[in-house]
């Protein structure tokens, strides 16, 4: 797996590249700073895949920086059933759509 510093590329260019609409009115420099704090908090997660990382790093900008902090998400993002990558390649099916509308209001 990448370091964090090359972690932090990946979800720069991910959200920049996939997402441009979530970081129109951001400078480089606070999407940097922010790509950061979600690859800390995605390695917290226990993620080895690089996907995963990128994945959760995109949802920090599309839905909320502390999308992970809802309850329903935090819980399914901890669950023991699955291997942390399966997690969150699983996460949609693992929540319903009123847990990520309260998730964008963090």
């Amino acid at each position: 797996m990448l370091n964090e510093q090359e972690l932090t590329e990946l979800v720069f260019e991910h959200v920049c590249e996939h997402h441009p609409e979530a970081v129109a009115e951001m400078k480089d420099e606070e999407i940097l700073r922010r790509a950061g704090e979600a690859v800390r908090r995605a390695l917290t997660h226990g993620f080895q895949k690089e996907s995963s990382v990128a994945a959760f790093g995109a949802l920090t900008f599309l839905i909320s920086p502390n999308f992970d902090q809802q309850r329903s998400i935090r819980a399914a993002l901890a669950s023991k059933h699955l291997n942390p990558d399966a997690r969150m390649e699983k996460i949609f099916e693992l929540t319903k759509e009123e847990d990520w509308d309260e998730a964008a209001g963090l």
